[in-house]
């Protein structure tokens, strides 16, 4: 089923949304540090870590999802919100070229000179966060074999055009949080 993709839909497959699960309260509380539905820090920092790919309203999220990550749904909310709520409480991966993707503009974006702006704005959020690495660009058809790969898809409303962006998570010293 899952090398049938075709870039927005599988063939013949409705989306599946029985593991969808809401950000927005959840996300709020992260970044305000308090306890949610008396779930602490700790325990909510646990589950966080496995996110992987922030996803603009352009991804074809629940065809993605098809393949085994989690669809989460914050279509409320902008990638950089999200992706600052993130870094605040998940290290990324110090041992990898760069711990932070994003998907490559295709040659014909390319040859029109289109502007990613959203890109710099991710580069300041992680140099924020303590990652001075560049982000790896990575084509078209191989971020959507990555972003299958994940174990979560955050659905998010952000409209800026190639905004999705994919997160290897570092090591967590939750003793110390």
């Amino acid at each position: 089923m899952c090398d049938k993709f075709t870039g927005s839909t599988l063939a013949g497959q409705e989306p599946n949304h029985s593991h969808q699960l809401l950000a927005g309260p959840w996300l709020q509380r992260a970044q305000d540090n308090e306890m949610y539905a008396g779930c602490p820090k700790k325990e909510f920092v646990q589950a966080l870590v496995k996110l992987s790919v922030l996803a603009d309203a352009n991804f074809p999220t629940s065809s993605i999802c098809q393949c085994g990550p989690v669809e989460i749904r914050a279509d409320g909310l902008d990638i950089p919100q999200i992706l600052e709520a993130v870094l605040k409480l998940l290290p990324l991966d110090t041992y990898v070229e760069s711990p932070a993707a994003v998907m490559e503009l295709v040659p014909s974006d390319k040859e029109r000179g289109l502007q990613t702006p959203i890109w710099n704005h991710y580069e300041s959020l992680l140099l924020k966060a303590d990652c001075k690495k560049a982000l790896m660009k990575i084509e078209r058809f191989e971020f959507y074999e990555r972003a299958k790969k994940a174990f979560a898809v955050v659905a998010t409303g952000e409209m800026a055009l190639y905004g999705n962006i994919i997160l290897k998570k570092g090591t967590l010293d939750l003793d110390h949080s």
